[in-house]
């Protein structure tokens, strides 16, 4: 593959990453900037995802996979997953291996180092990443995402949950996509 594809593909990646990490660090614990910015973020940050009291759009995909249940065997496989690739999370991060903004976290690793294969003009090493990619969407995200983004448009009105409800729904849906058309066409390549 010519140089200017494999730039173009690591731009792509990278703008990709850049993304996921953006949704991750909208699913964290606002930034004292953020919640300046946005009247009542960090209660209804705790309302929604941490409690007390039942919360209406759990952030863990373990609830939506196995009835309500938290640390249970898929999260064990996201850990796993994460352990595959080389991935920690970081030790400042308190929460579950399953949160959402770690796996959106997770997702952005992989598309950053799908990104360095590109630049170094690796097209077999660049496939390698993207299988993660789309194992990780195809085995977690795409299949609990929907269900925590219903949930999560059904249980507020800030308007900034809501948006980003609604452009994580879109953009994981697009990503599966576009992850598995290059996924095959660069399997096809290499043959």
């Amino acid at each position: 593959m010519g140089a200017g594809i494999g730039m173009s593909r690591a731009e792509e990646a990278i703008e990709r990453a850049s993304i996921y990490e953006l949704l991750a660090l909208g699913f964290s614990l606002p930034s004292p900037e953020l919640a300046k910015a946005v009247s009542g973020l960090i209660s209804e940050y705790h309302r929604l995802f941490v409690g007390p009291g039942e919360l209406p759009a759990p952030p863990y995909e373990s609830v939506y996979r196995e009835g309500w249940r938290v640390m249970g065997e898929t999260t064990l496989d996201v850990q796993s997953a994460y352990e595959e690739a080389g991935y920690a999370l970081d030790p400042s991060f308190k929460e579950l291996p399953d949160h959402v903004a770690a796996e959106l976290a997770f997702m952005g690793l992989l598309t950053e180092e799908e990104a360095k294969a590109w630049k170094a003009g690796d097209a077999s090493v660049a496939l390698s990443w993207l299988e993660r990619e789309r194992a990780f969407l195809d085995d977690h995200l795409t299949r609990w995402l929907p269900a925590f983004c219903d949930r999560l448009l059904a249980s507020t009105e800030v308007r900034f949950y809501r948006k980003l409800a609604g452009e994580l729904q879109e953009f994981v849906a697009l990503d599966a996509e576009r992850v598995t058309a290059l996924t095959g066409l660069l399997e096809e390549a290499l043959a």
